[in-house]
């Protein structure tokens, strides 16, 4: 399970100083927020897309770039993706308000792996703090993963998991060297 779903929080929110959401329970100690259950970690992933994104009006492409800097691969099959279930025709193109209930899910399933719960998703929208923003995400259709967004979500690892072997070679390495120097020491 993923860390984002653990902590009820799908769109994987981070907040080294958290704000006053409601539901919010805490924060892991690199900024990940935990909710009380996964409709307020909804709530508060859609204020945030409302916040940032929609009255930013990005694209598609400078959306999935700014949502996972982490890694560009990634963020490219989040485009296609959103591409895709939005059914719009290039990732350049600014995502229509009308489109706009239909990101979340999509967020969520790249995010954490959330599998779009409908039900749960309009008690979210049902408690935006604005009829604005409960507008924007009703009626969300349902989101289906293609097969590569399901084969992009499973081979998303962590920077540790990508990186462990250079890690634990650039470790030995450096014990090595201290081994050596003490050694000559004497």
């Amino acid at each position: 399970m993923s860390r984002g779903l653990e902590n009820n929080n799908p769109m994987i929110l981070n907040q080294s100083v958290p704000d006053a959401w409601e539901g919010l329970s805490g924060n892991n100690p690199d900024g990940l927020l935990i909710f009380d259950s996964d409709v307020y970690g909804m709530r508060a992933g859609m204020i945030n897309l409302y916040n940032v994104y929609y009255l930013n009006q990005y694209n598609i492409t400078d959306f999935a770039n700014t949502y996972f800097p982490e890694d560009p691969t990634y963020a490219i099959a989040f485009s296609e993706e959103l591409l895709r279930h939005l059914e719009l025709s290039s990732i350049t193109n600014k995502i229509p308000k009308e489109k706009w209930k239909d990101v979340p899910c999509v967020v969520a399933y790249f995010g954490s792996g959330w599998k779009c719960d409908l039900d749960k998703l309009n008690s979210a929208v049902e408690l935006l703090p604005s009829e604005e923003m409960k507008d924007l995400f009703r009626n969300a259709k349902p989101y289906t993963p293609s097969g590569k967004a399901k084969k992009v979500l499973s081979e998303k690892k962590s920077f540790y998991e990508r990186y462990k072997y250079i890690i634990i070679g650039l470790l030995l390495l450096i014990l090595i060297v201290l081994i050596v120097l003490l050694t000559k020491k004497k």
